[in-house]
């Protein structure tokens, strides 16, 4: 699961990078527009300042001839006249706009999560005391496609890492159930295989035993005999009622009882006479 919760946050990064270059190719190509033209009317100007020099230099009888077609030449060439630079509120700066609260929610939410914006966010800049009142001051917040970027990589993965977190967590709870369960579980049988460690002990010389009854889950048991025989007959018992019973055993010399049997339940149709 960690896994692929980890893979859907990678294909929802993969997702908003590749609309951070979409955006930022859309958006690049006027300003790259005007620097191309900017840097041929750059290069128009070098090359017709070198000429201008050489018809200067020139000492020949075609001064004349060479200075009119320089003339000419520059008179077609509009060196006074450049692009229009956009405004600072039309140039794009990308930005991202992320929710933590996606931590909560499940696939759907998770591949709609986060947006790439074309305009610069709004961001609260400074918060003034004033008597009644607070003076609230926000600005623009320019990011580059370079830090939108790092911006969704950093946040993506402090989410990975969130999740992860809570995944392991919940592993941790869920495995101390599953001891707990195993715990409460596995004792009678540990009960009974210390009465079979008990009954494979070839010194262990049995001086009494104990029975006890109850009716099923229901109260405390009650001791129904003691002593060295291996049967007896419990009386006063109801018909069609379930009943619980069980058995230890005390060794000969010994004062501790040995643990309890497996509950065997038991019952009678049979009415008293």
């Amino acid at each position: 699961m960690k896994n692929a919760v980890s893979k859907m946050l990678d294909e929802r990064l993969a997702i908003l990078l590749q609309q951070v270059d979409t955006v930022e190719h859309e958006n690049i190509k006027p300003l790259d527009d005007c620097q191309k033209l900017l840097e041929h009317g750059v290069s128009t100007a070098e090359d017709l300042l070198r000429e201008g020099e050489v018809v200067v230099s020139d000492k020949t009888g075609k001064d004349h001839q060479n200075l009119c077609h320089f003339t000419n030449k520059a008179f077609h060439i509009q060196l006074d006249s450049l692009p229009e630079v956009p405004s600072l509120v039309e140039v794009p700066c990308l930005s991202a706009q992320l929710d933590d609260t996606l931590l909560s929610v499940a696939r759907d939410q998770i591949f709609s999560h986060g947006a790439v914006a074309s305009r610069p966010p709004v961001q609260i800049e400074e918060l003034i005391e004033r008597p009644g009142g607070i003076l609230v001051k926000w600005c623009k917040i320019k990011e580059s496609a370079a830090q939108t970027r790092e911006t969704l990589r950093q946040h993506f993965q402090d989410m990975k890492n969130a999740v992860s977190k809570m995944l392991d967590e919940r592993l941790a709870i869920l495995l101390q159930q599953v001891d707990t369960v195993e715990h409460e579980n596995i004792k009678p049988l540990d009960d009974c295989q210390k009465l079979l460690e008990h009954g494979v002990d070839d010194e262990f010389v049995v001086q009494d035993y104990r029975l006890q009854y109850r009716r099923h889950n229901s109260g405390h048991f009650e001791d129904a005999y003691v002593g060295p025989e291996c049967e007896f007959m419990v009386l006063q018992i109801d018909p069609n009622v379930d009943y619980q019973f069980r058995v230890c055993a005390r060794g000969d010399g010994r004062q501790e009882w040995s643990p309890w049997s497996v509950p065997q339940i038991g019952h009678t149709c049979l009415i008293p006479h």
